[in-house]
């Protein structure tokens, strides 16, 4: 199928030097749904916990916080795959901004949830030598630093001319040293998130058995280990 007219206008190579790195080279990839069963509610922790009057102010605090910025990650995905094919469906790049941004306050809250996860624990959620999901976590902060940090970054001696610190790519989310696939962060939301949904139905401390999250057959079942 011919280009669109604004297709073939996106092709030309004045958008990466004045919008995004390789803005003129990028296609449409596939961006796995995540399922609503696992959008975590945090009033619904609320009002468990309120049932509940046994669980500690500290962890009860990091829980509520955790499960919220994981129903704001869920939803900004689902906002930041719905930008992301507008603006493959229509070629205006006011759609790939708007990607952009939910993707990156996704990130952002996505970090900050493992952030309030993790300090139940005392542990690290990242590590830059790590393996597996504590490498994957280092990116994820790398990442969001990058975002985060975007008004300073021209004054790096690292700084190439990029007008952004973090933009979409054929090959998902990218800075100049990082990178994540669009299936890595659907993996990390997809466990931040069923956890979230687990912790706010405050299975673990009813001590009840956690139910099938997955609404379709041949779906992985959740397995907790209370």
């Amino acid at each position: 199928m011919a280009d669109s007219k604004g297709a073939r206008a996106m092709r030309h190579p004045i958008w990466d030097s004045h919008l995004a790195p390789r803005i003129s080279t990028l296609e449409h990839q596939k961006i796995i749904v995540l399922r609503k069963t696992i959008r975590p509610d945090p009033l619904q922790f609320v009002i468990t916990a309120i049932a509940l009057e046994f669980i500690p102010l500290k962890p009860r605090v990091q829980t509520f916080n955790f499960i919220r910025r994981a129903q704001v990650a869920f939803d900004e995905y689902v906002l930041a795959r719905a930008a992301y094919r507008k603006f493959f469906s229509d070629r205006d790049p006011v759609f790939y901004l708007d990607t952009l941004h939910h993707f990156e306050v996704c990130l952002a809250s996505a970090h900050q949830g493992h952030e309030a996860l993790f300090e139940m624990t005392g542990g690290k959620f990242f590590d830059s030598k790590g393996q597996g999901r504590a490498e994957l976590n280092w990116r994820m902060n790398r990442l969001y630093n990058s975002a985060k940090h975007a008004s300073d970054f021209i004054k790096r001696a690292s700084f190439k001319g990029d007008m952004l610190t973090v933009w979409i790519s054929n090959d998902g989310l990218e800075t100049r040293n990082e990178k994540m696939a669009f299936s890595e962060l659907t993996e990390i939301l997809g466990d931040m998130c069923l956890a979230a949904s687990i912790l706010a139905k405050s299975y673990i401390w009813r001590k009840v058995p956690v139910p099938n999250f997955w609404d379709k057959p041949g779906r992985k079942r959740v397995s907790v280990k209370q």
